[in-house]
């Protein structure tokens, strides 16, 4: 029996390209969308490991009413803080819903805007706590997006 020798495209089209096992291999736009769902799990349910990972070295968090967070550092402090207070992560009882993407690439950089819902208290039936719209600003690197 022949093994493929590799896992080169067969045939591409604007979203995807077909592996030669007939996998979609994920597009740019599919992988931001990933980036962020990762993003929002890891908020709620994740270690602090898996929030920060989802950030450059050099990443910026912007928060309505307060300063930037600047690097993985200060994130990590941020995110210590914001579960010792039980506000946000395991056992807080909260989910960020993500919805209506939006993500623009222009090589190795794009934006996105989605709307979120904020629930508070899941373990009861969950009420919104707050509602908005994020726009990142993502970069790739030797990593992914």
């Amino acid at each position: 029996m022949n093994e493929p020798r590799c896992l080169a495209p067969l045939r591409t089209n604007s979203t995807a390209a077909v592996n030669l096992w007939g996998m979609t291999e994920p597009s740019d736009r599919e992988e931001i969308v990933d980036l962020l769902a990762r993003l929002a799990h890891a908020t709620d349910l994740g270690t602090i490991d898996d929030y920060v990972a989802c950030f450059t070295d050099d990443g910026v968090l912007h928060m309505p009413g307060a300063d930037p967070v600047r690097g993985s550092d200060a994130l990590r402090a941020r995110v210590v803080d914001v579960r010792d207070a039980g506000r946000l992560g395991p056992g807080s009882s909260t989910r960020h819903l993500l919805t209506t993407m939006a993500v623009d690439v222009d090589g190795d950089t794009a934006t996105s805007r989605c709307c979120f819902l904020f629930l508070g208290n899941t373990s009861e039936p969950p009420q919104i706590a707050r509602t908005g719209i994020y726009d990142d600003t993502l970069r790739r690197t030797s990593e992914g997006w």
